[in-house]
């Protein structure tokens, strides 16, 4: 049986960057993805707010599939019968580094997948996980159509819906 140091279960934003940390750390990273790639199940776009990552994946900007950075923020606040909106727009907001871009969700987990490779994690497309397993009460890896790979850690970054969680 294949032995990994850390199996992470989902190829989104938090098992990529999970899959990315580690791997330059030196440790030996399979991310399994069910879907065709990472990213294909992600059919909308987003927001990325870069100030939180940035301690963690300073490089992360630099050649970024992003649509274009925010540079006003509208709150928009309702009651039955009337609203008021409040517009946001900082003079930072329009100077770098930029506090948040927007992104193309399949576009972004796909290159984002490439950075992980890049730096030594082992990514995997159409691997639904089926079960996890257990050695002396602990979780010691994945199991997917007969298919066991162990490992010392095992990440649930498999959506909110999360079978591995539960």
């Amino acid at each position: 049986m294949e032995r990994v140091d850390v199996a992470v279960v989902g190829a989104g934003l938090a098992g990529l960057s999970c899959a990315y940390t580690l791997a330059k750390a030196g440790l030996e990273v399979l991310v399994v993805e069910r879907g065709d790639y990472p990213g294909s199940k992600n059919v909308t776009g987003g927001r990325l707010y870069l100030n939180p990552v940035r301690q963690y994946l300073p490089e992360i900007c630099h050649g970024a599939p992003f649509e274009r950075y925010v540079v006003r923020e509208q709150l928009t606040m309702l009651s039955d019968d009337s609203s008021v909106t409040i517009e946001l727009r900082p003079d930072a907001y329009s100077k770098e580094p930029y506090h948040s871009y927007t992104l193309l969700r399949p576009t972004f987990d796909r290159w984002f997948a490439e950075r992980a490779s890049a730096e030594g994690a082992a990514i995997v497309s159409k691997y639904k996980v089926e079960g996890l397993l257990r050695e002396d009460g602990k979780i010691a890896g994945i199991r997917s159509e007969g298919e066991d790979i162990a490992a010392n850690v095992v990440v649930a970054a498999d959506g909110a819906m999360s079978f591995i969680a539960e």
